[in-house]
């Protein structure tokens, strides 16, 4: 698995990197306290001595390690949720790249996958950065007390990352399957929903819900292969973190029956040896149980990201452009990296197939500006050729969700309502997509001319040559 640094460093997920390294010292330092403490009050019953100061001192450092973990655990699962609300955020708000997602696929990572993360932030990346800190800081404090000891250590050590990947490399493979075809269960639900109505004219409903079930249990089957490579690694890791722990014992003995170590140093590195291998071995079973949140996030960053915008790049194109060219020779996509290489606030977009908000025409231009006003709404409207009273309860109108006036509205009628609201963001740059599609010569005249007395930059995406005139700057592109 790849660990993302640029993700660790922002927002919330910074605090959370450098808690955790802070963490992870304070934990060594407690750790070897507290070996000391053992070792030296075990010396102290044998030569008859004292203990009582020693039994407070380690009560006391016992109770503060319950409350320090417990408390970094809280916290760090705290930051885990803060972390989720700022992904969620991102995506749903980053209109534009999500589009390459199914509305279910979406729904999918929105829910269940970024749920996932909650054990991938909150648990596996502190134990990751505690396997990286505490071994090595063990380490240095067996070089103080055996050389031996600490070589020992340094070279058993890579045995548990080592079959950590190697199972990691078939866990990838698995949780991906699982993956997929979870996304291809939810494609199916949501085929199934829209257009329920004519399956079930046609008689068809019993054989989608069979597919679902057969989808379902192929689900259910990828999930058990997943949960069986997690326990079978997780023995794996166990053996091999106790193998390791069992050398070291056998060469401290072994030394010890020759009178070749002292008996304080030999226990308090049969104490600490544990410890070295133990986060290690945590942060790779941790591994297993955060995959699904891992692979959610895989998906996510493959959508342009708002922040990677150069936000000083605000040089947005001048005047009028018409892009044409054949279907299918990328228009579209060449739209979609020409918006995400500006920021995305100065920027008005209209797609091919623009959808609409559930509600009121209203709802359509406040969701962008709360404080517009109906007559603001009405202008915007008037611009694009549609009067309020055009529409049958004015702005009260209301749209059901798949983009349907309540009386019926044309696809004319929800592109209008689309390039209006673009327009009331008031865009250093209006990118238009078939603009005039399902629209008669005298609305698509109307719209152009509106188009071209805008004040900023206007790229229109059209198949429709009618509309250009010799003058017009016009790009083609072609496969």
């Amino acid at each position: 698995m790849k660990i993302d640094l640029r993700l660790l460093l922002k927002g919330s997920s910074r605090y959370l990197f450098l808690a955790s390294c802070a963490a992870a010292l304070i934990w060594s330092a407690l750790l070897i306290t507290n070996a000391w403490l053992i070792s030296d009050l075990i010396i102290r019953v044998i030569n008859s001595e004292d203990i009582y100061p020693h039994l407070y001192y380690l009560a006391a450092l016992w109770i503060f390690r319950s409350c320090f973990l417990a408390g970094f655990e809280n916290w760090s699962l705290n930051q885990a949720i803060r972390a989720k609300k700022e992904f969620r955020s991102s995506a749903t708000t980053n209109s534009f790249g999500i589009r390459q997602f199914s509305p279910a696929t979406m729904s999918n990572l929105l829910t269940k996958g970024l749920n996932s993360i909650d054990t991938y932030y909150g648990r596996f990346i502190p134990q990751l950065l505690f396997s990286i800190f505490v071994p090595t800081l063990l380490i240095l404090v067996l070089l103080t007390k055996d050389v031996l000891s600490a070589v020992v250590a340094i070279l058993t050590l890579p045995v548990i990352p080592f079959f950590g990947a190697l199972i990691g490399r078939y866990t990838n493979d698995a949780v991906g399957k699982k993956w997929k075809t979870l996304g291809t269960l939810f494609g199916y639900f949501e085929d199934s929903l829209k257009g329920y109505a004519t399956l079930k004219v046609f008689g068809r409903n019993r054989a989608q819900t069979e597919r679902i079930e057969k989808m379902g249990q192929k689900y259910s089957d990828e999930t058990m292969k997943v949960l069986k490579i997690s326990f079978l690694s997780s023995l794996a890791l166990e053996l091999a973190a106790t193998i390791s722990v069992a050398v070291i014992a056998v060469e401290i003995g072994l030394r010890l029956v020759g009178g070749h170590m002292e008996f304080s140093s030999a226990l308090m590195i049969l104490i600490l040896a544990p410890e070295i291998y133990f986060p290690l071995r945590n942060a790779a079973s941790l591994f297993h149980a955060s995959t699904d949140g891992t692979e959610a996030l895989t998906q996510l960053n493959g959508i342009p990201k708002e922040n990677e915008v150069s936000e000083s790049n605000s040089d947005y194109p001048k005047g009028l452009q018409f892009w044409v060219g054949p279907s299918g020779a990328g228009k579209t996509t060449a739209a979609l990296k020409l918006i995400n290489s500006y920021d995305k606030r100065g920027i008005g977009w209209v797609p091919q197939a623009p959808r609409l908000a559930q509600g009121s025409i209203r709802k359509q231009f406040q969701l962008i500006n709360p404080g517009i006003s109906d007559m603001e709404i009405a202008h915007y409207l008037d611009l694009v050729g549609l009067s309020v009273r055009d529409l049958p309860s004015g702005l009260d109108s209301v749209l059901e969700s798949g983009n349907e006036f309540l009386s019926a509205a044309s696809g004319g009628q929800i592109r209008k309502v689309a390039l209006a609201r673009a327009l009331s963001r008031q865009p250093k740059l209006l990118i238009a997509d078939e603009p005039t599609a399902d629209l008669d010569k005298e609305s698509a005249a109307r719209v152009i001319a509106t188009l071209r007395s805008l004040n900023c930059g206007v790229i229109v995406i059209t198949h429709d040559l009618d509309l250009l005139q010799s003058e017009d700057k016009i790009v083609r592109i072609e496969r």
